[in-house]
């Protein structure tokens, strides 16, 4: 019989190119798929920023700020969704009120703010064409994400407090047990928990006290709606002790970059302490806890400088909010050379469930949630 070599190598090169149309495939799976992980954590980033940012004037609202409506929520929601990368975000985001129990009451931007709404949720997609794949007939490819975010009191607070302590100070204490937040300097005392990063060295011209009037957070890019001021008075400050913050801030990831860092002030503001003694004796208040402080070259490297600058007093340091310590105040000491004040812990909430979401949104406002002077705003899931 005949051969036919030709005939043989002919069946090879159809071989060869199915192979690699299905190299082709494989490799075409492989980039379009990273690519779109690649957009599902954006997407990530993009929901936790529109339901956080959503949150905050929700809190507002129930705490009765008249600008804080569904309309200014829904644009704050599309916002913050947009400058994370989300494309036309009237069409790819879906943004929802939650209560407590985490049942949807309603959609935002349908012109009202449900009774009882103490979250929203946020759910962004995208889809992008691919680049490969559509030799298998697939020509495009999404990615969504979903985030829930909560406010409330920190359960029954005495207000935040312009003061901070360090995380591994009190997360292994125990609840009835007594600590100091020393305010003198740190060089020359013990215990000392305010040090430099880099160097593990103490920071003199640091004492643990807050300028509530500056606090950053990376997600607010580029509108910093919480940057008010660098240099607090002597008097606000004094205020802040005697009657707590009304502020909300946002407790980032221990070790992370996320959340709020709040300017530090330096100083013993004695003045302060002493009105501590003089009407915080034997309150319940909050005070944040903190992981790092970050100093201003730090910042300014790895974030985008705010409208009004850098906050650059005693040496610019920021610190890393990451959860709150319930502290009744015991004791106070302004006249010695350890001033500070004490008190008795009585409970240490750091991330998830660090605020009661009991009570929330009541129409015409002024819930009794805001009489604390403080609303906590978190990510929930």
């Amino acid at each position: 019989m005949a051969q036919f070599p030709y005939a043989e190598r002919g069946q090879a090169l159809i071989f060869i190119v199915f192979a690699m149309v299905a190299l082709l495939v494989i490799a075409g799976l492989a980039i379009d798929g990273g690519t779109v992980f690649l957009e599902r954590r954006r997407m990530q980033n993009a929901a936790d920023a529109a339901a956080l940012a959503g949150t905050r004037l929700l809190a507002e609202a129930i705490c009765g700020e008249p600008e804080a409506d569904d309309a200014a929520i829904a644009a704050e929601v599309n916002h913050y969704a947009e400058i994370n990368g989300v494309k036309a975000p009237d069409n790819n985001v879906v943004a929802d009120y939650v209560d407590f129990e985490e049942r949807v009451l309603g959609h935002v931007g349908d012109g009202t703010i449900p009774t009882g709404a103490t979250g929203i949720s946020a759910t962004v997609e995208i889809s992008r064409p691919t680049y490969f794949v559509t030799l298998v007939g697939i020509d495009t490819a999404g990615a969504s994400a979903y985030a829930l975010a909560m406010t409330g009191p920190p359960l029954m607070a005495g207000g935040i407090l312009p003061m901070i302590t360090d995380v591994d100070l009190v997360e292994n204490r125990a609840p009835g047990e007594e600590f100091r937040i020393i305010f003198a300097n740190c060089q020359h005392q013990e215990p000392c928990y305010i040090v430099d990063p880099d160097t593990g060295d103490p920071i003199a011209q640091h004492r643990g006290w807050l300028n509530l009037d500056y606090i950053y957070n990376a997600a607010e890019t580029p509108d910093f709606p919480r940057v008010v001021s660098k240099n607090p008075s002597n008097a606000k400050v004094r205020s802040w002790v005697r009657n707590g913050a009304d502020v909300i801030l946002y407790a980032g990831s221990v070790g992370g970059d996320d959340g709020d860092f709040v300017h530090a002030i330096p100083g013993e503001r004695t003045s302060a302490i002493k009105e501590a003694e003089s009407h915080r004796i034997g309150d319940l208040v909050y005070i944040p806890l903190f992981d790092v402080i970050r100093d201003k070259d730090y910042m300014a490297t790895h974030f985008e400088e705010p409208s009004i600058g850098w906050a650059t007093a005693g040496g610019g340091w920021y610190y890393h909010v990451v959860g709150f310590v319930g502290f009744r105040i015991t004791e106070t000491d302004y006249h010695g050379p350890q001033k500070y004040i004490q008190g008795e812990l009585v409970e240490t909430i750091i991330g998830e469930g660090m605020l009661n979401p009991s009570e929330g949104y009541q129409s015409g406002g002024g819930s009794s949630a805001c009489k604390t002077h403080t609303m906590v705003v978190t990510l929930w899931r």
